[in-house]
C-alpha cells in the first residue's frame, strides 16, 4: 500500500519535463521554478517508504546497533532511505510531527519494536521485525544516498579520467 502511494508522487508536480529541466539547470538556481510543498499525507507516504526502505535492507540496520535513539535512526537510515529526487524527509510536515509520533506509529505498524526512556523521554528503536509482512514485501526503491554514491562516483570517474588524459597528452609531447 506504502509502495503505491509513493509511486504517485512527483517533486516538481505538473509539467512531465519539470524534472528533466530542474536536473539540467542543478547550477542555475535562481532560474528553477521552486518545488511544490508536498501535503502530510503525501510526506507520510514518503516517510513510511523510507522507513520500510531502511527496515528491510539488511546492510543498512544490524541488530548490534540496536537500541538506537530515534533521532540517529531518523538521520542516519530512514533520511537517505527516502526515494531518489525526492526532497529531505520533514517530519513536521507529516501528520506525526514529531519522530517519537512516528516510533509510535512504526511500533503500532509492528515493523519495529521501540520503547521510550522514562527519564530522558525520549524514544528508541529496540529491534526490526524483519518476518512483519511490510517489510519482508517492500519493494525497493532508488535511494537518494544511492544517487549520492552514484554521482560521486561519476565525478570521480571523470576527474581520473581528466587526469589520465592530461597525462598521455604530456607523454606524448
Amino acid at each position: 500500500a506504502v509502495n503505491e502511494a509513493v509511486a504517485g508522487l512527483t517533486i516538481e508536480g505538473g509539467d512531465e519535463g519539470g524534472a528533466e529541466e530542474g536536473a539540467e539547470e542543478g547550477a542555475e538556481e535562481g532560474t528553477e521554478t521552486p518545488p511544490r510543498q508536498l501535503t502530510s499525507a503525501e510526506m507520510d507516504a514518503l516517510i513510511e517508504s523510507a522507513v520500510l526502505q531502511a527496515l528491510s535492507r539488511d546492510r543498512t540496520i544490524d541488530d548490534k546497533s540496536l537500541p538506537m535513539l530515534g533521532t540517529a535512526f531518523g538521520a542516519r537510515h530512514v533520511n537517505p532511505s527516502r526515494p531518489a529526487g525526492t526532497t529531505p524527509l520533514d517530519i513536521k510536515r507529516s501528520s506525526y510531527k514529531k519522530m517519537s509520533a512516528l516510533l509510535k506509529h512504526v511500533h503500532k505498524m509492528g515493523w519495529a519494536t521501540c520503547k521510550e526512556d522514562k527519564r530522558t523521554k525520549e524514544t528508541a528503536v529496540t529491534g526490526i521485525v524483519r518476518s512483519h509482512p511490510d517489510v519482508r514485501g517492500h519493494t525497493p526503491h532508488g535511494t537518494a544516498a544511492d544517487a549520492e554514491e552514484q554521482e560521486r562516483i561519476a565525478e570521480e570517474q571523470e576527474r581520473l579520467g581528466r587526469k589520465d588524459f592530461y597525462k598521455g597528452a604530456a607523454a606524448a609531447a
